[in-house]
Parts: structure tokens; C-alpha cells; sequence
């Protein structure tokens, strides 16, 4: 995977739609997408163009889960993620971990990483299309 910036992303969604997903939303959001028609992309935002650990771990559960969907052609990346994900299977250990969890930690953000950490508890999928962001 590629990071990208902020700018990057936004460049490359012009006339696309994107649904938003974290760990909180994953399951809603792979039902959601599995639904959809066209192909999908899974874009990690990373820190500052750097691979983000927990961004990886969580791209892999969405491709597990959408595969629950749908028989998916998956790229090298994609299937990178899953096995990845498939072989650390516990979230916290992964995100306290990371580089971003580390210094958020340092922060005083420790309340904020464990909610991030749980998986499936916001059935909300937010989708960006045109500029917008609203409840798909």
C-alpha cells in the first residue's frame, strides 16, 4: 500500500463516492460496500505518507469481512492485509503497538485509542461524495 496525503485522496475521489470506515464501523461499511456496484478500493490514510500499522490491520478485517459478501478479485495489497490480519488477530495488541498509538498514548488520548479499538459498535456508514459527507 501506498500512503497517501490528504490531497492525494482528494484528488483522486473527484466524481467517486467513498465510504468512511474505522474498526468502530467495519462490519456496517463492508455490508454496505458489498452491496454496491463497481469495483472498491481500500485506501489507508497512514501518517504523513507513512504506513500506520493499525490502518493496515483494519484495511485487512474489511477485506475479511466484505469477502463474507462477495467472491472479491483481490490485489497483491489486499490480500497482504487479510493474511496479515488474519495472522495478528487482536486489535489492541496491534494499535498500542503503533507509532501513532504511541505518541496519542503520550498525550494523554488512552480513553479515545481503547473506544477506537472496538470493532463493530457503530452500525453508521458515512459516505463522501461530492465535497459531502452524510449518512449513507
Amino acid at each position: 500500500f501506498k500512503q497517501k496525503t490528504a490531497y492525494e485522496i482528494s484528488a483522486c475521489l473527484v466524481g467517486s463516492e467513498m465510504c468512511i470506515r474505522d474498526r468502530v464501523n467495519a462490519p456496517a461499511v463492508a455490508q454496505a460496500v458489498a452491496a454496491m456496484e463497481g469495483d472498491v478500493s481500500i485506501i489507508c490514510a497512514g501518517e504523513r505518507e507513512h504506513l500506520s500499522i493499525e490502518d493496515f490491520w483494519a484495511a485487512g478485517f474489511l477485506v475479511r469481512e466484505l469477502l463474507k459478501y462477495n467472491d472479491f478479485s483481490l490485489r497483491d495489497g489486499a490480500l497482504v492485509a487479510r493474511d496479515y490480519q488474519a495472522y495478528r488477530t487482536d486489535p489492541q495488541e496491534v494499535v498500542l503497538e503503533g507509532f501513532q498509538a504511541r505518541q496519542l498514548m503520550e498525550q494523554g488520548f488512552g480513553e479515545d485509542i481503547k473506544f477506537c479499538i472496538q470493532i463493530g459498535i457503530i452500525g453508521l456508514v458515512p459516505l463522501y461524495s461530492g465535497g459531502v459527507i452524510r449518512k449513507l
